[in-house]
């Protein structure tokens, strides 16, 4: 009796086969039903005749915008400013207005020191010091932009008149020199502008070729602002390599499981890429009008990864759905455009919105920070409800591809595509 209840219900579930796809079919053919005639399709039948400019425009764009877009993350900075109502941002801006000239100007640290622990030679009377400072006050004068370097100021930039003579430059010099005399400093003055990072690479080249370290007995090293604004755009253009080297092949591979197809992981890619591209390079404007602090690229990368794998996702989910009902290419598309696409403008909305709230906080940090998550998600929602539907609009051929690994055999003779594709 239990074999034939078994043999019993698979027969059931072989008869209900059919019904079930009949099923499907009927709920593929209301979403298509719904659409017709509506807006909606007349404005895809307009998208669809313009796919392969929207392809053309967006090339152009991201091409454009990767250019902007890799200066960026050298214009970001170390923001440590109090808010403006603060007794702190309060006597900022009086310094500004009073002194404007030298709150126009910022201060880097030239460290020069005997390596050496047994040596007993001083840096304070020995001849290297001097030929030292020479040396750097001398491509410090060739820099290409003559007027960044305003000053340099160290206990070897004086005639020895002047330090003899002069007891409160003496006072002065003799503070920038160690108590064991194997260690002094040279203030440089330079202009509060955006070439830091051009300017830190230049010093510490012509350091490397210009100054005499006597095989390690002597060094030379940099600090201050400028060094650690360089330094940390460095350390971010890494951070962000690292994460993409662990973050974007998990997301693929996610991508992957849900829709089972190696040649669809081809657009959360581009939707990647353009979406930082695009979001970089306006924050790359946005650099000119405000600090923008130097963890801000992190954020936004984040924000243009996750969003760009969710938001393709539920393109590309919908569209396999609708084309295992037997939708063709074109109205699958069209469906997946709609109601994803609804649902990617308005999550969209939400979070811009949200990341509105740290624009207008006082904080100067967070407002770099939040401009920089509406870029991300502003440029991630328009690339994947413009971008990636013309992009599988413009390459049926390519997209409409079933399977998880098509054979080379469907690649050279791909799926017969109905006229309306």
């Amino acid at each position: 009796m239990a074999a034939k209840g078994v043999g019993e219900e698979e027969v059931g579930q072989v008869e209900d086969a059919p019904l079930l796809e009949a099923a499907h079919a009927c709920e593929a053919s209301d979403a298509v039903r719904q659409l017709s005639g509506s807006r909606f399709e007349a404005f895809f039948r307009v998208f669809h005749r313009l796919r392969f400019v929207s392809v053309a425009f967006w090339a152009v764009l991201v091409g454009v915008c990767a250019y902007f877009a890799l200066g960026f993350i050298g214009r970001c900075q170390t923001v440590l400013l109090p808010p403006a109502s603060s007794p702190a941002g309060v006597a900022r801006a009086l310094y500004a207005r009073l002194f404007p000239r030298r709150a126009a100007e910022q201060d880097a640290v030239l460290f020069m020191r005997v390596c050496a622990e047994s040596s007993r030679d001083d840096v304070f009377t020995d001849e290297w010091g001097r030929r030292a400072t020479e040396n750097i006050t001398r491509f410090l004068a060739a820099y290409p932009n003559s007027s960044y370097v305003r000053r340099a100021v160290g206990r070897f930039t004086y005639n020895e008149s002047v330090y003899e003579n002069d007891e409160v430059a003496r006072l002065f010099l003799d503070a920038l020199v160690a108590k064991d005399k194997k260690s002094t400093l040279l203030l440089l003055t330079t202009a509060d502008n955006y070439n830091k990072r051009a300017f830190v690479e230049y010093v510490r080249a012509h350091l490397a070729s210009d100054v005499d370290t006597r095989n390690g007995t002597y060094e030379v090293m940099m600090l201050g602002s400028s060094a650690m604004d360089a330094d940390t755009a460095a350390g971010t253009a890494r951070d962000l390599r690292s994460m993409d080297l662990f973050s974007i092949p998990f997301a693929l591979l996610v991508v992957v499981l849900v829709l089972r197809s190696l040649v669809l992981v081809l657009v959360p890619l581009i939707s990647v890429a353009c979406s930082v591209a695009v979001s970089f390079a306006l924050m790359n404007g946005a650099t000119h009008l405000l600090d923008v602090a130097d963890f801000t690229p992190a954020v936004m990368m984040t924000l243009a990864l996750a969003l760009s794998v969710d938001y393709s996702l539920f393109l590309l989910a919908r569209l396999t759905e609708e084309r295992r009902r037997g939708v063709p290419f074109r109205q699958a598309v069209m469906v997946a455009h709609c109601y994803s696409g609804t649902t990617i403008l308005t999550s969209g909305s939400v979070l811009t919105l949200c990341l509105l709230s740290l624009v207008v906080m006082p904080v100067v940090q967070l407002r770099g920070v939040g401009l920089g998550g509406m870029a991300a998600v502003a440029s991630t929602v328009v690339v994947n409800v413009w971008l990636v539907p013309a992009l599988l609009c413009a390459f049926p051929c390519l997209f409409g591809l079933r399977g998880m690994l098509p054979c080379v055999r469907r690649c050279r003779h791909p799926p017969a595509l109905t006229p309306e594709d």
